[in-house]
């Protein structure tokens, strides 16, 4: 069932290791021989297993180094270092990635895979990235690209005010999940698909929360995200949601607040 690819999915986002017992209970909970009938739940759980390293031919590598533009204006830098090759999504640390084929890569840090993509004259045109269940294509750009989305997230994060509106985006937001509605034609199709998948867990869990009695704007976080403490019946919640250049919703999550001190000042 998704509930237990989403359990798994948690094991692993805690660092902790996937045991053969897991991988047979997914399978068996699944019924593999099957038709699935969750095409996001089943990419996830490819995702998801275990790859094995294999050695390719370093000079290989070479081919892969540039920049890569993703549809949510992210943009992935790879580079090599002493016939090791690195990961570096704009505004983040690079990761290392371990060849499982010749132009197919996976990384340890998150259940996550690259794969290159070659033209029709073999030369490597954009890459896809796997996790989550999405896949996420970027074709080549160059290095302004990737210093205008450095320059864009640096903005996005220097704000000391929430986005336009974005405490009204914020309650609107609670209550189309709420109702099981959400407006997927305000996001880019990435969050729209990962919200989509988990659309069930979130009705559920706002049922469990019940009602909204209070949101409050904590900060704008390293990642630009605006972040807000939410104060239910059942429950504090932190918020974080953030919109691309278009308006987009581009980035959302939900966790439990780990502190309550914005909600000390009342709702506007």
């Amino acid at each position: 069932s998704l509930s237990l690819v989403m359990a798994l999915r948690e094991k692993t986002a805690r660092g902790e290791i996937l045991t053969v017992a897991d991988l047979v209970t997914l399978a068996k909970e699944m019924q593999m021989t099957d038709t699935p009938t969750n095409d996001v739940a089943w990419k996830r759980y490819e995702q998801m297993r275990p790859r094995v390293e294999v050695e390719i031919d370093p000079k290989l590598l070479t081919e892969y180094v540039g920049y890569y533009r993703l549809a949510d204006e992210a943009v992935a830098e790879i580079t090599v270092t002493n016939a090791k090759i690195y990961l570096r999504m704009s505004g983040q640390m690079r990761v290392q990635m371990f060849a499982e084929a010749p132009d197919k890569f996976f990384l340890k840090a998150v259940a996550a895979q690259v794969v290159f993509d070659r033209d029709n004259d073999n030369v490597i045109a954009g890459l896809t990235i796997h996790q989550d269940g999405l896949e996420l294509p970027a074709p080549r750009t160059d290095e302004t690209g990737f210093a205008d989305a450095e320059t864009a997230l640096k903005a996005r994060a220097a704000r000391t005010t929430p986005a336009p509106d974005s405490h009204n985006t914020l309650r609107d937001i609670i209550a189309d999940h709420r109702a099981g509605t959400p407006d997927y034609a305000a996001m880019t199709p990435a969050l729209a698909q990962v919200v989509r998948d988990q659309c069930s867990l979130l009705v559920d869990e706002l049922e469990r929360l019940g009602a909204v009695e209070q949101i409050a704007f904590r900060n704008v976080d390293d990642h630009g995200f605006d972040v807000f403490d939410v104060r239910f019946e059942n429950g504090l919640i932190e918020y974080g949601l953030s919109f691309a250049s278009d308006g987009l919703l581009d980035g959302l999550y939900m966790r439990p607040a780990i502190r309550d001190a914005a909600l000390q000042r009342k709702e506007a």
